[in-house]
Order: structure tokens, then sequence, then C-alpha cells
């Protein structure tokens, strides 16, 4: 029996040592889904950020005015006439609207420079802007007056800044 003993070690030694290698596992595929997901509608945020959150932390000064005024031209050199009417009251709307004075809110501008910011009373200010236009002349340019301050906007919400009312010179 001594003698089965180191071959009986043996036989143990290598059924430890020798490993069993795994056969690979099969990839597993998900399953596709039976039926697509509800599409949900998509919002468009605007072009330029709304008048009310572009000028509400300084309303009545001229640094508000001449942000206010730079939010309502950078929609008209975009095109944008919907975000162009949210910076105007009624009579401003109006004034638009008929041309007054050759005024139109969306042409195809080439762009703008301030001239002039005037205060007009405590909160309000005249600002003077004058506005490129690309034609098949060439490039013009007029001046724009614009009325600024607080006021009602197009639903009767009072604002810290609307257009009140513009004039074309030029």
């Amino acid at each position: 029996m001594r003698e089965a003993l180191p071959a009986l070690a043996l036989l143990l030694a290598l059924g430890c040592v020798r490993e069993q290698i795994a056969p690979p596992a099969s990839p597993q595929v998900a399953p596709l889904p039976t039926e697509s997901p509800q599409s949900q509608p998509l919002e468009e945020p605007p072009t330029v950020a709304a008048p009310e959150l572009a000028t509400a932390p300084e309303p009545g000064t001229e640094k508000g005015a001449r942000d206010f005024v730079t939010g309502f031209l950078q929609a008209r050199m975009a095109r944008d006439e919907r975000l162009a009417r949210a910076f105007l009251s009624p009579t401003a709307r109006d004034q638009y609207e008929k041309g007054e004075g050759g005024l139109a809110l969306t042409r195809t501008y080439a762009g703008w420079d301030f001239v002039s910011v005037n205060a007009a009373d405590a909160n309000s200010f005249e600002v003077t802007v004058r506005v490129r236009e690309r034609g098949a002349g060439g490039e013009t340019a007029h001046t724009e007056t614009l009325f600024v301050g607080p006021g009602a906007d197009l639903e009767g919400l009072a604002r810290p800044w609307v257009i009140r009312g513009a004039i074309r010179e030029g």
C-alpha cells in the first residue's frame, strides 16, 4: 500500500492542477422593441433672448436701454418678425405695420450702429440708430429714433422696456 500512496498523490496533484477551459460565452442580442416610442413635439428656442430677460436687471438705465434696443435690432437683422414684435407696444406695432415714414420690422438689413442715447425722463430714452439695408443698388442707410421705456406690451402686460414709438429719418 505504501507503494500506491505516491501514485495516488500524483493523481490527486494532477487533478488539481489541470484547469478546465470554459467555452466562450455566446453574445446575447437584445430583443427589438415591438412598438415605437411616442414622439414629442419639437419646441424651437427663440433666436434671441426674450426682451424681458435681456434687460430686466437694469430697468430705467442707459445700459438697459442700449441692451433692449440691441435685442430688438438683432431680431430684426435675423429677420425674426415674431420676436421683433415682442419688443413693441401697440402704438409702435401700428407704426411698423403701416410703414410710417418707411418703417419696416424686417428687410434685408446689413447692420446697424448706435448714433445717440438720450434720457427723455427718469425711465425713458430716445435711442437713435443708423440702420443699413442691402438692395439691388447696393447698401443704403437711414436713421430711426426709438422711444423706449416702461409700458404695456402687445398683450397688455406691463414691461420694464417696450418700444413705445419710432420715427424713420432719411
